[in-house]
């Protein structure tokens, strides 16, 4: 999945069900406060980005994650994750780095 210069991952109030593993590229992480965007994180690539605690509580997500410059993506559905996890435990130890 290719993310253009300033397109966005995830939007703030989006359900987030997914994770995302930045092969390349720069994505930033922020949250609005009243007419202010606030950056909590940089993400540069080769690193795994989602919103754990929106796609756990299954609430609307607060964040925002935007490519600050062109970014090659690969993204997998949580669901599919937990099934796999189910079949093969040890990638549990995977997610709980993460």
């Amino acid at each position: 999945m290719c993310i253009k210069k300033l397109d966005h991952l995830i939007l703030e109030n989006d359900m987030v069900s997914s994770i995302f593993f930045v092969n390349e590229g720069i994505i930033r992480g922020y949250y609005n406060r009243k007419d202010q965007e606030i950056t909590t994180n940089s993400y540069y690539g080769q690193t795994m980005i989602t919103d754990l605690i929106a796609v756990r509580t299954e609430k609307p997500t607060l964040m925002n994650f935007q490519a600050l410059q062109h970014a090659n993506c690969m993204v997998a559905q949580f669901s599919d994750l937990d099934q796999l996890v189910e079949q093969y435990p040890n990638l549990e130890l995977v997610f709980l780095n993460f």
